[in-house]
């Protein structure tokens, strides 16, 4: 139900997520599929499960991140 997205590189993206109930591979592939679909066919989407997914000090969670130099990150 929760998740973040992690722009790596312009052609990367890593989606942490936290699998609830019904999580399966099957998951992660439609996933893939859907965010291909929005963000085009030439990006490489890595889906990760994880325990949790950190906070920014203001108590917010924070949905998408990009690593990029010179990108806004605010």
């Amino acid at each position: 139900k929760q998740y973040r997205m992690i722009q790596k590189k312009l052609d990367h993206l890593i989606v942490e997520i936290l699998p609830g109930n019904g999580f399966n591979n099957d998951t992660v592939r439609e996933i893939e599929r859907h965010v291909k679909e929005v963000a085009g066919s030439g990006l490489l989407v890595d889906v990760r499960k994880v325990d949790v997914i950190p906070k920014q000090e203001s108590g917010k969670l924070r949905r998408v991140i990009s690593e990029i130099e010179g990108s806004y990150n605010g």
